[in-house]
C-alpha cells in the first residue's frame, strides 16, 4: 500500500511539474501564454465536430425513417 501511495505521489508530482512548465511559457515580448492558443483551437474543434455530428445523425435518422416507411409499404402489397 505504501508503494502505491509513493507511485501516486510521484505521478501527481510529474503531472504538476509538466503542467506548470507548459503554463509558465509565454510568447516573447508579450504576456500571452502559449497554452491559450491551443485551448482556443481545441474548443473550436469541439464545436465543429459537434455541429457535424448532429448534422450526420439527423441525416442518418431521416434516411432510416424513409427506409422503414418504404419497407412497411412494400410489406402491405
Amino acid at each position: 500500500m505504501a508503494n502505491l501511495e509513493k507511485m501516486a505521489s510521484f505521478f501527481a508530482d510529474i503531472i504538476y511539474k509538466v503542467f506548470d512548465l507548459i503554463w509558465s511559457m509565454t510568447i516573447p515580448g508579450t504576456g500571452v501564454r502559449i497554452i491559450i492558443i491551443p485551448l482556443i483551437s481545441l474548443i473550436a474543434n469541439f464545436v465543429f465536430v459537434a455541429i457535424l455530428g448532429i448534422g450526420m445523425q439527423a441525416k442518418e435518422s431521416c434516411k432510416k425513417t424513409r427506409t422503414n416507411k418504404s419497407i412497411k409499404e412494400w410489406g402491405k402489397k
